[in-house]
């Protein structure tokens, strides 16, 4: 009764995350001049990362369909929700404020005093 197990080589996925994780520190030292590119490959680079960490580390990979979309839904969830807050997010990276100046107590009217 020997039952064939294909056990998951898991320094192989450490490698891959390790590489990963370079690229990822590369990227953000290389393209300072591309801040949404750059948000938006790391990112994406950090869901293939915890992709894999679900599927091999939490065993996921080996599990029903079911019990995969209940753990998935709210990841997308949470995508859905940066992608539609990333408008407010973006304006303030710049440092560019789009603010009124306030207005001084001088304001450059002369009052006469009789």
């Amino acid at each position: 009764m020997s039952e064939e197990h294909k056990h998951t080589n898991y320094m192989r996925i450490f490698w891959i995350l390790l590489t990963l994780t370079i690229v990822e520190v590369g990227m953000a030292y290389t393209m300072q001049s591309h801040k949404a590119l750059l948000i938006v490959a790391l990112v994406t680079l950090a869901f293939i990362k915890a992709g894999m960490v679900a599927a091999y580390f939490m065993h996921l990979k080996l599990e029903r369909k079911t019990f995969i979309a209940i753990v998935c839904f709210p990841l997308i969830l949470a995508v859905v929700l940066v992608i539609g807050l990333f408008p407010d997010v973006g304006f303030k990276l710049g440092g560019k404020h789009h603010h009124k100046p306030a207005a001084s107590q001088d304001s450059g009217h002369a009052v006469e005093h009789k």
